[in-house]
């Protein structure tokens, strides 16, 4: 029995169409692979001084970091390049409107990223462009846990005590303020 004509010519426009989706589908991905690459820019949020007991917004500009950081990083022992776009898009951020108001927050996702990443000399050098006494307390006590671990992991146990005895204190400094967890 032999099949009529629209069945053939409706077959054929289903079939064109399904080929349409498919191109469409792999230039999307790759459009949208190129352009994580490309991405060097932070997007600001409007919590600035956060003292409560976590820290959105340093959590939150790590998390963009790192995604700047692996897009630019060839997956090798040494990702200088991925992270000169985080310092970048730091640098950026950080020259912004919003950004100068933000600071301290934007330099400690950017350390704790440096820490997260193995990159110890980019955590010091960070803490020549952050005055840790402008930090709100949040941002303080990260600022010193980062310090700790990494001289702790670097084997000065002088400077890591010392860390480590100021961020106690600003613990309690930000118990004192609100009800800490016991």
């Amino acid at each position: 029995m032999r099949r009529p004509r629209w069945f053939y010519t409706t077959l054929g426009i289903f079939g064109i169409i399904v080929l349409a989706v498919a191109i469409w589908a792999v230039v999307t991905l790759i459009h949208s692979s190129n352009n994580g690459g490309t991405t060097t820019s932070l997007v600001l949020d409007d919590n600035t001084n956060n003292d409560g007991a976590e820290n959105e917004a340093v959590n939150n500009y790590v998390a963009q970091l790192q995604k700047i950081y692996d897009a630019n990083s060839d997956n090798g022992s040494d990702n200088a390049a991925g992270m000169e776009k985080v310092t970048q898009a730091v640098d950026n951020a950080v020259k912004s409107k919003q950004g100068e108001a933000q600071a301290g927050s934007i330099r400690i996702a950017a350390m704790v990223l440096a820490y997260q990443n193995l990159n110890y000399d980019k955590v010091i050098s960070l803490t020549n462009e952050i005055n840790p006494d402008e930090l709100s307390l949040q941002d303080q006590i990260t600022y010193y846990a980062t310090l700790y671990a990494v001289y702790d992991s670097n084997g000065d146990t002088e400077k890591a005590q010392e860390a480590f005895r100021i961020e106690g204190e600003k613990i309690q400094q930000l118990c004192s303020k609100q009800e800490c967890m016991q």
